[in-house]
């Protein structure tokens, strides 16, 4: 949808390629469920894959927000819902990342999947579904987020052992 201004790519693409990934999301989203409460119980708890709870709000929130120019009212409900599902998603693991002790190993860019991410993509949402206030509040805990678990990221990427092989991928975050 955002390249329609930019590209002259017909707002027909834009729409398809929402529709297609929201059908992915959903059905990675069953899958993921099909595997029952102790793998998710497993994951939350997890320090490693934690994070990429988030995905699972993060996702329909970005939607939401392309949602808003077919739809505005409902594009707004799902906005707000879904951004402050990721926010208190963010919240809880950050307590939890608080008040437990993490291992330097399990420490990756993932970590700010839930916070920093989660709140810039809610700001962009937001700006979308024309709430502004919403906007201006998650763009600052996004900001913030990135601020305080960038450094965390970047001392354990630059200060500490290697990040596991597998976690590589996401440095890219």
């Amino acid at each position: 949808v955002w390249a329609t201004p930019i590209w002259g790519f017909s707002d027909v693409v834009g729409r398809v390629m929402e529709l297609v990934a929201a059908v992915v999301w959903l059905a990675l989203l069953l899958l993921y469920l099909s595997k029952g409460a102790k793998r998710l119980v497993d994951d939350w708890r997890s320090q490693l894959f934690s994070p990429f709870i988030a995905l699972a709000a993060i996702v329909p929130t970005l939607l939401a927000g392309g949602l808003c120019d077919v739809n505005l009212s409902v594009g707004r409900v799902l906005v707000i819902v879904t951004s402050s599902i990721t926010i208190a998603i963010g919240g809880w693991l950050t307590g939890q990342w608080i008040l437990n002790e993490i291992e330097d190993n399990s420490i990756h860019p993932g970590y700010l999947l839930p916070t920093a991410t989660g709140g810039l993509v809610g700001a962009l949402s937001a700006a979308e579904a024309h709430i502004p206030l919403l906007a201006e509040a998650w763009f600052g805990i996004g900001i913030f987020c990135y601020v305080l678990t960038g450094s965390v990221i970047l001392n354990r990427l630059f200060l500490r052992s290697r990040i596991i092989p597998g976690l590589t991928p996401i440095i890219a975050l």
